[in-house]
């Protein structure tokens, strides 16, 4: 407006445009502080993660705004691209959780402005989730575990473990028993642990070579699982044969052998459980011995048949644990000729009358042999008859062969023998004495 000093004055107008020339006095402003975005581990290469945007109140080239990793972030570039126009950052390689799960790095935002370029930051915050590209790993390789073959079901005899580097349900492990298990003798529960599922029997399978396989659902993973079955003492001994008879000759010399008796037993060789010690028990048992662990039997001392003729004999077999079994023994002595016969009595009397006719039987003796069979059969001899009398050799009748006369003799003193029919012969003696009676025969 302007106005003269005439009265009335006199006054005129204008328009005036004044234009405020930009100065780089603001800096950038992101949109969010911080950024924070997830992003899957199997992301292709060259997917996008997030974008920062940053605005800038001035104009021109102080409001021209590009990005970048901040000076101490900048070895992120071999794995983030930053477009520096639009502030979209990429992937430039694919990103593995289990090796780098987080990222957290400064984006700077810088105007263009000619005196001094205003430079602002702002966090980023990545998180890698995860995807299931992680088998299981077994912690070892081969397990080895034992058991008793009487365990009950549902004993424990050792557990596996894997560990599995995904997370949450891709970490999450099954397992199976894949092999070497054709009976389903075992389980394996889903914390690891194998148990006893079936009756085991050693003597019939002492080992199992298991394969236990572990999957995530995606991946699976296998494992040896060598379990040793141990010994239960639940065989009994088995005596070979239930009944031993033997004949053994009465003049076999102390120690001699008698018979083996044997026994098998099915539970682990050179254990306890199957070791056997054998033992002797019956009426005359105490004349052999036993040897505890071969099962022979000897004699255990002299013998005699005419004392003893038979034993009855029951060896035990026990193993270590209480089991046993018997078998019966039946000892039968055979006769030796070493009984010699034996005389009613040491010494017979007779009388007969002085004219007794020729023939006369005077007496009869007789004799026993303890012996058996041939060695037992008698036979009668005598001496010193003077041809008077005779013995018959298989009665033993004593008969008058002459006449007699009490007159030349009134006594006769004989000697008689008994011998058996055994080699060698064995012979007893006994005596005769024949006295003669008076008869009026002399004028």
């Amino acid at each position: 407006m302007a106005q003269t000093d005439t009265s009335p004055p006199l006054v005129a107008y204008t328009q005036v445009t004044v234009k405020i020339m930009d100065v780089n006095d603001n800096n950038p402003v992101f949109e969010s502080d911080p950024y924070e975005v997830t992003i899957a581990e199997n992301a292709e290469i060259g997917s996008k993660v997030i974008r920062v945007v940053a605005h800038d109140k001035d104009t021109g080239a102080n409001a021209d705004i590009s990005y970048d990793f901040a000076g101490e972030y900048k070895h992120l570039s071999n794995v983030f691209a930053i477009d520096s126009q639009t502030g979209w950052i990429t992937t430039l390689v694919t990103l593995d959780r289990e090796m780098i799960d987080h990222y957290r790095f400064d984006v700077e935002a810088s105007d263009r402005g000619a005196q001094k370029k205003l430079t602002e930051r702002v966090i980023v915050d990545i998180t890698v989730t995860d995807h299931n590209d992680e088998p299981p790993i077994f912690s070892q390789d081969i397990y080895k575990g034992a058991v008793n073959e009487d365990a009950l079901s549902g004993t424990v005899i050792l557990s596996i473990t894997t560990t599995d580097r995904d997370l949450g349900p891709n970490a999450e492990v099954t397992y199976y028993i894949t092999g070497g298990d054709q009976m389903n003798q075992f389980t394996v529960g889903q914390s690891g642990e194998i148990y006893v599922s079936k009756k085991l029997d050693r003597e019939k399978k002492p080992w199992y070579d298991l394969t236990v396989s572990a999957t995530d659902g995606a991946f699976v993973s296998a494992a040896k699982v060598q379990v040793t079955i141990l010994d239960a003492n639940d065989n009994s001994p088995v005596c070979k044969t239930p009944l031993y008879e033997e004949t053994i000759s009465e003049s076999v010399p102390s120690g001699s052998y008698v018979v083996r008796v044997t026994a098998t037993d099915a539970d682990e060789p050179d254990t306890s459980n199957s070791r056997i010690k054998y033992t002797l028990t019956g009426s005359g048992s105490q004349s052999f011995v036993m040897h505890e662990t071969t099962g022979i039997i000897s004699t255990g001392g002299l013998l005699d048949r005419e004392t003893v003729a038979k034993y009855n004999l029951l060896v035990t077999a026990s193993d270590g644990g209480g089991r046993s079994c018997t078998s019966q023994v039946l000892v039968t002595l055979s006769d030796v000729n070493d009984n010699e016969p034996t005389f009613s009595l040491p010494s017979y009397s007779v009388t007969v009358a002085e004219n007794a006719e020729v023939n006369t039987l005077l007496t009869r003796v007789s004799a026993i042999d303890y012996d058996l069979g041939i060695n037992r059969k008698v036979r009668y001899a005598m001496k010193e008859s003077e041809g008077r009398f005779v013995i018959d050799s298989i009665s033993g009748i004593v008969s008058l062969t002459r006449p007699l006369d009490r007159e030349e003799q009134a006594m006769y003193n004989l000697t008689l023998y008994a011998h058996d029919q055994g080699t060698p012969k064995m012979t007893s003696r006994a005596y005769l004495i024949i006295r003669l009676l008076d008869v009026n025969d002399n004028p």
